[in-house]
């Protein structure tokens, strides 16, 4: 299964032949000129997902909650962005919240954040999925006064890095040449924990998504300046680097491809960038296509 968190691989969607049969066996969200004619378009994006998705105070805020209203504007209509919760894996979450529906509720017409991988797009032949509209990836954040200015994995043999157990980065780590660091691991529940361990001096370094450990520094502005963020994932991470984008029932083709457009645009002239600058973060293109 793969994880929104942990396993984000960049590669852009398919669908399976047997789509358009299995399409008429349901046929909930809205064409887009249903959407266009009611003026509004209902987005979904991934509840307690801070800094892409998050409630403060009571309003939504985040990279993907400004994505929403950008898609919006560029449809000429009203975005109603809306949070969801996240499931066990992405799958779950296509069904309940693009294609079938949740227990009780409705569908979005466009869920965000969805990783753009050609497997996971295969086996859910429901949905469209691609649209990439950022790319993130997986690197490392250390101390340099523990570590120096350039890690070397090595000298974590005895210093100890903590990360969030069971992701990509930890299988990394306790993988990592047959294992000469997994008495320097010390596990968190969440990276949340496995960064405040770092910064709380109970270990040297932590391992994380680019724009996650940006995010997290908000919290120890005083304390950014004795750390070192890498600009790229440790060499033999193999998906260090993923692009996400939108998934959009597949019936429903011509709102994909407005979308798709809109978000093509906002890249281009340097309104996606702007978006993730404005929550302090590091804006990463979408991976080439393959």
């Amino acid at each position: 299964m793969i994880s929104r968190r942990s396993i984000l691989i960049g590669a852009a969607g398919s669908l399976l032949s047997g789509a358009a049969a299995r399409a008429g066996e349901f046929t909930p969200g809205d064409s887009l000129d249903e959407i266009m004619k009611r003026g509004t378009i209902r987005i979904g994006a991934y509840r307690d997902f801070a800094p892409y998705s998050f409630e403060e105070d009571g309003v939504l805020k985040g990279t993907d909650i400004d994505i929403a209203k950008l898609i919006g504007e560029g449809l000429k209509i009203k975005a109603e962005p809306e949070l969801r919760n996240a499931g066990e894996d992405v799958d779950t979450d296509l069904r309940a919240h693009v294609w079938r529906g949740p227990v009780e509720g409705k569908v979005v017409n466009i869920m965000l954040h969805m990783p753009i991988d050609h497997e996971l797009s295969a086996r859910n032949d429901m949905v469209v999925m691609g649209a990439p509209y950022a790319g993130e990836k997986t690197v490392m954040v250390w101390s340099k006064s523990k570590i120096g200015e350039i890690p070397n994995m090595v000298s974590f043999k005895d210093n100890p890095i903590s990360v969030n157990v069971n992701s990509l980065a930890d299988n990394f780590l306790m993988s990592f040449a047959g294992g000469a660091l997994l008495k320097s691991i010390v596990h968190k529940q969440t990276f949340d924990q496995a960064f405040e361990a770092m910064v709380n001096e109970e270990s040297t370094a932590t391992m994380g998504s680019l724009n996650e450990i940006e995010w997290a520094f908000r919290k120890y502005p005083e304390k950014r300046s004795r750390y070192i963020i890498a600009s790229t994932p440790p060499a033999g991470l193999s998906l260090g680097n993923w692009g996400y984008g939108i998934a959009v029932r597949t019936n429903y083709h011509e709102l994909f491809y407005a979308v798709e457009e809109v978000i093509n645009n906002a890249i281009a002239d340097g309104r996606m960038k702007k978006i993730f600058e404005s929550y302090g973060l590091t804006y990463t293109p979408p991976p080439l296509k393959e």
